[in-house]
């Protein structure tokens, strides 16, 4: 018999905890439920259940009577609460409303909140011990997050379409999506693209930044090399495994700690390293040949790791044993 599981989110930042609920409720008989208690409008593409708060016309957040009654009977009704993000699980988590402390917990985080280092991308709010304190399961999007004593399980990101549109190009074109707040080393990437031209590469850089996310999936697919980052985290993100999603040859910087925290032994992508000078060495020869083979095992690697078939399977065994 099927769990039912709320999944709860404050802001579920670029849908992903939507789509785990997406790839269970699609691929097992287990039915998640994904809620996101504050409104948050980017991107604009992806569904989103009805939250408990709502932003209206005049950009002002409103709360109906009726939504903690709501909310409260999906919570009675749920066997599980999954919570998405980097927030200690707590029993009044949504304002009006009462988690119950009888019920399994489990916590997956995500991001900057929760990372731990001297990064710019790592911001701590908690100690690892009160997420200890308050869950049955942990788990962590991106195995640089996967600390030994945060006893969790790495479990990626996952995606719902695969296409292997990629084509080799005369004259290759290094694709790259700049964030709102510069930390991918976009300053690193333009270095070294510069040092590659100077001596006698010849190549185009597109920095898709401050565009749609249809016109960020289209210029992606149209690379013939996706760069993604070298940042304190030491791990790739959604944008790399979009682009690698359409079999693109992805680079990016992957520390020795994340690729043992995740168990990973073998991966198409591309370590360049953290520098301006490792990128140049890492992309020298690859501007020289073809990269057919290394496409197509980028898209294996995708389709075997990230689908909604896989990951879906693996929350729904973890539900099962709970």
């Amino acid at each position: 018999m099927g769990k039912f599981i709320l999944l709860i989110s404050r802001y579920d930042f670029a849908g992903s905890g939507h789509k785990i609920a997406e790839a269970v409720s699609l691929n097992s008989n287990h039915y998640v439920l994904p809620i996101i208690t504050n409104p948050y409008l980017f991107p604009k593409n992806i569904r989103r259940t009805p939250s408990l708060y709502k932003q209206d016309d005049r950009g002002k957040i409103i709360c109906y009577t009726g939504d903690p009654e709501r909310i409260q009977s999906l919570v009675d009704k749920a066997d599980i609460i999954h919570f998405k993000g980097d927030s200690v699980p707590t029993d009044d988590f949504i304002q009006g409303v009462v988690i119950p402390k009888d019920k399994p917990i489990i916590i997956t985080t995500a991001g900057s909140f929760f990372r731990r280092g001297s990064s710019d991308v790592a911001m701590p709010k908690h100690k690892i011990s009160e997420y200890l304190d308050v869950t049955d399961f942990r788990s962590c999007i991106t195995p640089d997050l996967n600390y030994p004593e945060f006893k969790a399980q790495y479990i990626p990101h996952t995606i719902e379409s695969f296409n292997n549109v990629w084509k080799n190009a005369k004259i290759p074109t290094i694709a790259h999506c700049k964030s709102m707040n510069n930390k991918k080393g976009t300053d690193q990437f333009l270095q070294a693209t510069k040092i590659l031209k100077d001596k006698g590469y010849k190549f185009y850089v597109d920095i898709i930044e401050n565009v749609s996310h249809t016109e960020s999936m289209q210029r992606k697919s149209e690379a013939t090399i996706f760069f993604d980052e070298m940042s304190g985290c030491g791990w790739f993100g959604l944008s790399a495994i979009e682009a690698i999603s359409m079999g693109i040859p992805t680079i990016s910087y992957m520390s020795e700690t994340a690729l043992n925290q995740g168990n990973i032994k073998d991966i198409p992508v591309i370590n360049c390293g953290n520098t301006a000078e490792s990128l140049v060495e890492c992309l020298k020869p690859l501007l020289m040949k073809d990269l057919y083979d290394i496409s197509k095992k980028t898209f294996e690697y995708a389709q075997s790791t990230y689908s909604y078939e896989v990951v879906g399977k693996q929350w729904s065994d973890i539900y099962d044993s709970l």
